[in-house]
């Protein structure tokens, strides 16, 4: 598709072509309705089914997005693989337009542009949206003045797309934060980039140019010049603010955009008293820790120190204090004084001695090893992985330096490089079982699931007692859907170690994705007994009770979730369903827009509250529920059966409805709603006989109405009316929703004896 104007996309005709790019233009479109103006952005890039799912799902998120300074997304769709958005038209110039280049900013005029911005990001951010191209190009004047923010990346596009010039890659990266060049972008990359804008606005420069490979480089480890030293009337709070934002480790910057920007503000407010800013220790923003967890690099060559006693280390510091006094020219004196401050965890005091012995002689190999890993105690882990090299560059075949090394790479989540120095390891000692462990990690986090499988087998033959190998491996397993299996390796870990509450639950967990409700409730009872603040243990023993329609049990153990985590939507989705089952709509509802608060991309609970509302007889808001529920969550197979047979219900299905159905069944051939939908794809066909084949294998996986309905229906259209009858009373006492129902008026239309006789007392 090369030219577009005059083409239809979606509801818009193309009218104006506004821009052109090498990835993507830009068209002036106009309703074909209400000949209301939109922007259209179409990209030249055709995707394939996967990135055509992602587009989806991301584009999708993005439409929900509602906020005064965000470009409004009005439709999202695809024509003949090609993507293209829908956005509200911005007749005003973007910030680069209004601000051109060189062009230098009071504080006073950056600050408001900086307040709308950073209210934008945390708005997105609270969503869990990165924007991740924040340039003045996507900044643009609405019809207020207002500041709004355009052009959120998609990563589904922006991965697959090669055709960018180096004009254009370069225009990206120079606002680009040093994570998001590594492929690891995350909110703080979002306030890096925000910096780099305003270092721009205020000193008219950019703090790094050059080429793609000069501004990577700059971006990963050249400091940017102090804005002073370019604008010598900056206001020292403000130079301090923009510094710290754009520090390379996004631990190190403000806990967040509007943090960063309140800085900036401060500055303004201070800047007639003259008054400086005076840098904090702020604490790091906490890391969640991975499901498969590196081992933390440990001291592998301190050749003095034998005792772990807190008062022996002291000594053995004043003993090299004196020693040093001796002889202050003395580089391994140093090196085993900063051992002896790494073993008391002074990790800052254990640097400074490693730097005075590296000072002394450049080829001491323990101060390079033993700095390595005390930046990487201290999380600095590219320092450290620059110190590790060093070490095998002296020395190459000391297999600990290979191994700390990849620990480093893995815990900045380069786990190719993380990989190589595990192969590296066990290259030299094949006998390594924490290589293969940290190796299957690696993989695992990399979705290596089968690689993983291996490595944390081979840990397992060089030590059939390492716990973690199993448990790891049970993991991977249930994420493979390896149910049994994964039961075995956490069997096997509750062996070895039978005092650990989280192998309980990640079993009980297994037995409930087998339907062994039961068995899952045992090992959630003994997990809980164990811990009793073990939060996965009573949500999922939550779970078990739901789906053995035990609802008070259920309702009990949800509220003890959202008790220890009252940022749980998860519970609070399950604690909805439940009150649901219990007729108890008001409460569900409640329990379910409380889980769509505290996380507003939670597809289920769109789906759940939905569900709700379909019980209410409230088919509006339901339908609304469940197709955001949908678009959230395209993958999930249930989401897509709600959207169907609502939509069924609103006029009697076609064929084309039958090829959707079979389509949604392809999404998990063997899941419970995949054969339901077949069932029903067939009854639409009029092959009877099929559909209740289908049916029938659906019955024995869930405790749901929805195949016992549709049972009924198929029996009715088969004269098996007794059948029937029995299949639609199980349905309808379980509670399938009266505006789902639909389909037995069908059944009056077709057989009014049979409704007669049979349904209308059911009713």
């Amino acid at each position: 598709m090369t030219e577009h104007v005059g083409q239809k996309l979606g509801n818009y005709r193309l009218i104006q072509l506004l821009g052109r790019g090498s990835v993507a233009d830009v068209y002036l479109g106009e309703h074909i309705k209400h000949a209301t103006p939109a922007a259209i952005k179409v990209w030249h890039k055709q995707l394939g089914s996967k990135e055509t799912q992602r587009f989806h799902s991301e584009a999708g998120r993005l439409a929900l997005l509602d906020h005064p300074h965000i470009v409004h997304i009005i439709e999202v769709g695809i024509k003949g693989q090609y993507p293209f958005l829908v956005m509200d038209y911005m007749a005003n110039h973007s910030l680069r337009q209004r601000y051109s280049r060189g062009m230098q900013l009071s504080l006073a005029t950056v600050v408001p542009l900086a307040r709308q911005l950073a209210d934008a990001l945390e708005y997105a951010h609270s969503k869990h949206m990165i924007h991740g191209d924040i340039k003045p190009e996507n900044m643009f004047f609405g019809q207020h003045n207002e500041v709004l923010l355009s052009d959120f990346s998609i990563t589904s596009i922006a991965q697959s797309s090669h055709a960018q010039s180096d004009l254009d890659i370069a225009g990206i990266v120079a606002y680009m934060a040093p994570e998001q060049l590594q492929g690891q972008p995350e909110k703080a990359s979002d306030q890096y980039a925000l910096a780099v804008v305003i270092y721009e606005w205020l000193s008219g420069k950019l703090p790094f140019s050059g080429s793609f490979t000069e501004l990577a480089t700059h971006h990963l480890i050249v400091p940017p010049a102090p804005l002073h030293r370019i604008v010598p009337t900056i206001v020292p709070a403000a130079e301090e603010a923009v510094l710290r934002a754009l520090e390379k480790n996004p631990r190190r910057r403000f806990e967040g955009v509007r943090a960063f920007v309140a800085k900036l503000e401060e500055a303004q407010q201070s800047a007639r008293k003259s008054s400086s800013f005076t840098m904090g220790g702020s604490a790091p923003l906490s890391v969640q820790e991975p499901d498969f967890t590196t081992i933390r690099p440990r001291a592998s060559s301190m050749r003095a120190l034998s005792s772990d006693s807190f008062n022996k280390y002291w000594q053995v510091i004043a003993f090299y204090d004196m020693d040093i006094q001796r002889n202050p020219r003395d580089a391994m004196a140093y090196s085993e004084r900063g051992d002896a401050y790494y073993m008391l965890e002074e990790y800052e005091r254990a640097i400074l001695d490693y730097t005075y012995a590296l000072a002394l002689d450049s080829k001491c190999i323990p101060a390079y090893s033993n700095r390595g890993l005390a930046y990487s105690h201290l999380e600095e882990y590219k320092r450290a992985i620059a110190d590790f090299t060093r070490a095998i560059e002296l020395d190459a075949n000391e297999v600990s330096t290979y191994y700390n090394r990849g620990n480093a790479y893995a815990l900045l989540e380069d786990y190719k490089h993380a990989i190589a120095d595990y192969d590296s390891v066990l290259r030299r000692n094949e006998q390594h079982a924490f290589a293969y462990y940290n190796r299957g990690n690696a993989n695992a986090r990399s979705q290596e699931y089968e690689q993983a499988i291996a490595d944390y087998t081979r840990a397992i033959a060089v030590d059939s007692t390492y716990l973690m190998a199993y448990c790891n491996r049970g993991r991977v397993h249930n994420l493979l859907k390896h149910y049994e299996q994964a039961i075995v390796d956490f069997t096997r870990a509750i062996e070895l170690d039978p005092h650990l509450s989280w192998t309980f639950s990640s079993r009980g967990d297994a037995y409930c994705r087998i339907k062994e409700y039961e068995k899952a409730i045992d090992d959630l009872d003994r997990a809980i007994e164990l811990d009793n603040e073990d939060v996965n243990a009573y949500t999922n023993r939550g779970l078990a009770c739901l789906n053995l329609r035990e609802y008070e049990r259920a309702i009990s153990d949800f509220t003890r979730a959202i008790e220890l985590d009252p940022e749980d939507a998860w519970s609070y989705s399950n604690r909805g369903l439940s009150y649901y089952y219990r007729k108890e709509y008001e409460q569900a509802i409640q329990d379910c827009s409380k889980a769509i608060e505290l996380n507003p991309l939670f597809g289920c609970a769109y789906d759940n509250r939905g569900t709700v509302y379909l019980a209410m007889n409230n088919l509006e808001q339901a339908r609304a529920d469940i197709l955001i529920g949908w678009k959230l969550t395209p993958g999930h197979i249930s989401h897509g059966w709600s959207v169907e047979w609502s939509a069924m219900c609103l006029a009697r299905p076609d064929i084309e409805m039958a090829r959707r159905l079979e389509t949604l069944a392809e999404v998990d051939p063997e899941d419970y709603i995949a054969y339901v939908c077949r069932g029903v794809a067939l009854w639409i066909r009029h092959d009877y006989e099929g559909a209740l084949r289908e049916l029938e294998m659906a019955l024995p996986l869930e405790l749901k109405g929805d195949a016992y309905f549709w049972k009924g229906i198929v029996c009715a259209s088969l004269g098996r009316d007794e059948e029937a009858a029995a299949a639609l009373k199980q349905a309808l006492d379980w509670g399938v929703p009266v505006l789902l129902q639909v389909p037995l008026a069908w059944i009056n239309e077709d057989r009014p004896d049979f409704y007669e006789h049979y349904v209308a007392p059911l009713l």
